[in-house]
């Protein structure tokens, strides 16, 4: 069943009859989420993942992450298809999670988002460890989120040189090139 206020840990969603929802942070700017749909379970509140097609326990970290889905698919024209959620890579012989995974027009990896949730501060810390994600996957693109900031580096595959970018680049520079 969908609620119009939501309340989990320090921020409060809330929802509007419109198709287009509002996600409301106490410590930010309303970030628009066109079609999130949310429901309650067992007294859990859940938000439903586009891509892996199921309900999500409602985090402040899967909220930001369903944002990103949104936002990759809707505003940067990533099919659904090209995007994978949560999935297990070994790093340094350690089982770790990447957030979101978006792959080429040839289907090779190329853009890998660590998301955070709202509280958390985006640091150097936060870039080192999808960095390290990128030792194991090698993306050309790298992006960090959460949910108030989004920060978005192209890597040089040939010397690993950084250029920062001022935002995700749409599908249609998803080229085949790595």
């Amino acid at each position: 069943m969908a609620a119009n206020v939501l309340h989990n840990g320090p921020f409060t969603i809330r929802t509007s009859p419109q198709s287009e929802r509002m996600m409301h942070f106490c410590i930010s700017m309303p970030l628009p989420i066109p079609h999130l749909q949310f429901s309650t379970k067992d007294d859990r509140q859940m938000v439903w993942d586009i891509v892996r097609r199921k309900w999500m326990v409602l985090t402040p970290e899967e909220l930001v992450r369903q944002a990103m889905i949104h936002y990759l698919h809707a505003q940067r024209g990533y099919p659904l298809n090209w995007m994978a959620v949560e999935k297990q890579i070994l790093v340094n012989g350690m089982k770790k999670r990447f957030d979101i995974l978006v792959y080429n027009t040839d289907m090779q990896p190329w853009l890998m988002v660590e998301c955070k949730a709202p509280e958390i501060a985006l640091s150097n810390s936060t870039f080192d460890q999808i960095a390290r994600y990128n030792l194991t996957i090698g993306v050309t693109l790298l992006a960090v989120t959460n949910g108030h900031d989004l920060f978005c580096a192209q890597i040089n595959p040939e010397n690993q040189e950084i250029t920062w970018l001022e935002d995700i680049p749409a599908k249609g520079n998803a080229s085949t090139a790595r």
